[in-house]
């Protein structure tokens, strides 16, 4: 009884005895390109909880180096443009960071820190002022951009908002009763 043999085997090993005889060019095959070592930057925003209608609070703003190598001494830019209802109060603040306000509402902040990868800069802290009559929940977004990397990266961050004590109804299902 003969065997068969499974008809894809045969053909590889006849062109493998064709190229090794020189009857057929032997291709080389390269590997993938690496892409070249940059950085790549995320930034996040977080606050801390309650946020109070007339009342204070803090955001921290966190930009990161997620990339293969080191920030480049080329500014890292971050923006921060406060939503209706919600005002800085004072001057935002990082080590390393120089950050001004441009308005009552935007703040910019810029650092030439070189940051190596997969390292966070340190944080910027933006303290705000809430609206007596701020909405019950409000989205601010930032972005951060340079250093090296031409992409601008952005994140909103959801803050809520908590009525004042007085004139509301705890019970109360209707935001226009509350606030």
């Amino acid at each position: 009884m003969k065997r068969k043999l499974c008809p894809t085997l045969g053909r590889v090993a006849a062109l493998a005895a064709a190229t090794a005889a020189g009857m057929l060019p032997v291709t080389a095959f390269a590997a993938p390109a690496q892409p070249a070592p940059a950085p790549l930057l995320t930034v996040q925003k977080s606050h801390t909880q309650p946020f109070q209608q007339g009342g204070n609070g803090q955001y921290s703003i966190t930009v990161t180096n997620i990339g293969n190598a080191a920030t480049t001494g080329d500014p890292v830019t971050v923006t921060d443009t406060l939503p209706s209802g919600l005002t800085l109060n004072g001057s935002a603040s990082g080590t390393g960071w120089t950050c001004t306000n441009t308005s009552s509402t935007l703040l910019v902040c810029t650092s030439t820190t070189s940051v190596a990868p997969m390292t966070a800069f340190p944080d910027i802290t933006v303290p705000v002022t809430i609206d007596p009559h701020a909405p019950r929940a409000v989205l601010n977004n930032v972005t951060a951009t340079g250093g090296g990397d031409p992409v601008e990266h952005s994140y909103t961050d959801l803050t809520l908002i908590q009525p004042t004590a007085s004139g509301c109804r705890p019970w109360s299902w209707r935001w226009d009763e509350c606030g």
